[in-house]
């Protein structure tokens, strides 16, 4: 008799015990789960009138440009930040000395002839590497497939310059021989368009790191905001239309609430203080079951299943609210009381609801707590009718 009895005040405590974990459990993982931001409470839409009271700013902040002006200006600054093209003069030299030699092994003109082609080559090739033979790049097309105009850096000076302005090797040799036929040395064409062909070097190269640099400097120089908003000072009033100057404040005001963030300090006290309300809601809802049900309370499958249900519903609701909180009226929240109430009965079943129904509006925005609880109750009514 005496063993039996503290086999039984064994497993009362162990059930107590498992009970007590259970509801813990549950408390931590919709602390877990509840957001822990600082969020704008008033909700607006452009061309409505402002549902709320008076609203005035709490503090100083900067009103902000629309995401559409930033765009614009940003893509504007894209296209008109031209690229930047790097002078090698150091090349030039190099051909020509290329040139001088080739044009000393011809061995089929004579000394004063050879000295004048290799003059007459000498000049050609500085008028054209002079005027600038560009390198074929592919990432400054893929870039800038409509760009024009470019910046020409030659000894450290930057100058403005049309693209067209510039050679490619193909366009540089077909000036080289052009001139040759047109002069007294045609009979050497075929000669020095094979030299040209061998010597001509690209000496503009396209410099993509001081292109993205000088266009990340313009872009990072952007003004984001466009006016301020002193502490104190009235925003928008009841009845307001949300428009114009009003809406584009509310917009910055709002942004601003969504960009701040918490220290460690604040962070846990809501942490602590999520933990107190749901500690208060989750135990509320197993002191009443004890009260009234008390079957029910030392069932271990019942109590679990009651709790993992409420916990799930719970967590669809806060998944839908971080994701997009215009669907929360479509979580089937109203399915909790119905299967508390198969397992159970009617009344368990409301009142577990009514304690679900608590601790989602937790985190239901303000502007539709009112209609979600109307929807909810209403359909759960005539479910329960049924």
């Amino acid at each position: 008799m005496i063993k039996s009895s503290f086999w039984q005040r064994i497993e009362r405590i162990s059930s107590l015990l498992y009970k007590t974990f259970m509801f813990v459990v549950v408390v931590g993982l919709m602390v877990y789960a509840m957001p822990k931001g600082i969020y704008f409470k008033y909700e607006f839409q452009k061309g409505k009138p402002w549902l709320h009271n008076d609203l005035i700013a709490p503090f100083d902040f900067a009103i902000l440009k629309s995401k559409e002006e930033i765009e614009k200006e940003t893509n504007d600054i894209k296209q008109s930040t031209s690229a930047y093209f790097i002078f090698n003069d150091s090349l030039t030299a190099s051909v020509i000395d290329q040139y001088k030699d080739s044009v000393q092994k011809f061995s089929t003109i004579r000394r004063g002839a050879a000295q004048g082609v290799s003059v007459f080559g000498e000049q050609l090739l500085s008028q054209v590497l002079k005027q600038g033979i560009v390198k074929y790049e592919p990432d400054f097309f893929i870039n800038h497939p409509n760009a024009q105009q470019i910046t020409l850096i030659k000894d450290n000076i930057a100058t403005p310059k049309n693209y067209d302005e510039l050679y490619t090797l193909k366009t540089a040799l077909d000036t080289l021989n052009s001139i040759v036929l047109s002069s007294r040395y045609r009979y050497l064409a075929s000669r020095l368009s094979g030299i040209f062909f061998k010597i001509l070097t690209p000496n503009v190269e396209y410099d993509s790191q001081l292109t993205d640099k000088v266009l990340n400097e313009r872009l990072d120089n952007i003004v984001k905001s466009r006016g301020f908003v002193t502490k104190n000072s009235r925003i928008i009033s009841r009845g307001e239309v949300v428009e114009g100057q009003r809406l584009n404040v509310l917009v910055s005001l709002e942004r601003v609430y969504e960009s701040q963030t918490w220290n460690d300090s604040n962070y846990w006290w809501v942490i602590l203080g999520y933990a107190m309300i749901l500690s208060t809601i989750v135990f509320g809802l197993g002191f009443y079951i004890y009260l009234y049900y008390k079957p029910v309370f030392f069932n271990n499958k019942k109590i679990t299943f009651i709790l993992i249900a409420y916990t799930c519903v719970v967590m669809l609701n806060v998944i839908t609210i971080l994701y997009n909180e215009a669907w929360i009226y479509a979580v089937p929240i109203c399915i909790l009381p119905l299967v508390v109430r198969s397992f159970t009965s009617s009344r368990l079943g409301l009142y577990t609801f009514i304690f679900c129904m608590t601790t989602v509006a937790l985190i239901v925005p303000n502007t539709k707590i009112n209609q979600w609880c109307e929807i909810y109750i209403v359909q759960t009514s005539l479910a329960y009718k049924r």
